[in-house]
């Protein structure tokens, strides 16, 4: 992969079965770096639950990092916004796993608001409207936007969830590679995924 990234910590857990979400786990990281053709996925998995982020510079599913100045581009945002909502299509299960997508959750600084999957939740994100603007704010400031998606499934059938796909590279070309970083209750593990090799193998 040729790059050095410089890690730091979502959030700090001390055992693995406190996490609820994404970055509960020290395994878990953030990506100070902004990489055009790179993206991210952390995994978390544990019991039935299984949550996913992505994490994506916004050139690679947009083909541009600055707020909309033509109708077609804000068309391109809305698009890929209304795509990477497609839970089932941009991570595929396996069917006897009997996975239930509960939550599909797109975040993005290009246009005015951020999308989300769950009008309930409106009032909470107004709380933290402030500081998410601020975060805006610095992002446009060093000429980069990125796009962050969290994806909650449950699963009734578990032991049958082995791995996934990922319709990412199909549905966003510009992608090149994924890196990728998973936690469960057998342990951690990473790698890289790629247009020809784009599956994940979940310990069980």
């Amino acid at each position: 992969m040729g790059t050095v990234m410089k890690l730091k910590p979502l959030v700090v857990a001390t055992t693995l079965t406190s996490f609820t979400l994404l970055g509960t786990s020290s395994f878990l990281y953030a990506s100070d770096a902004h990489e055009h053709g790179i993206a991210e996925l952390n995994v978390a998995f544990e019991a039935k639950q299984l949550e996913i982020m992505f994490l994506s510079p916004a050139a690679n599913l947009v083909g541009f990092e600055h707020p909309p100045e033509t109708e077609q581009q804000e068309k391109l945002i809305v698009d890929a916004v209304h795509a990477l909502k497609q839970g089932y299509d941009i991570i595929r299960l396996p069917k006897e796993a009997v996975c239930l997508l509960k939550e599909a959750d797109v975040e993005q600084s290009l246009l005015e608001s951020h999308s989300s999957g769950h009008e309930e939740e409106h009032e909470h994100e107004k709380e933290h409207e402030h500081e998410e603007e601020h975060e805006h704010e610095k992002e446009h400031e060093s000429g980069h936007s990125d796009f962050t998606v969290h994806y909650q499934f449950v699963c009734s059938k578990p032991e049958m969830l082995t791995g996934f796909t990922t319709g990412l590279f199909e549905q966003f070309p510009m992608i090149e590679s994924i890196r990728y970083k998973m936690v469960s209750h057998e342990g951690q593990q990473g790698g890289e995924l790629l247009p020809s090799k784009g599956d994940v193998h979940i310990k069980q």
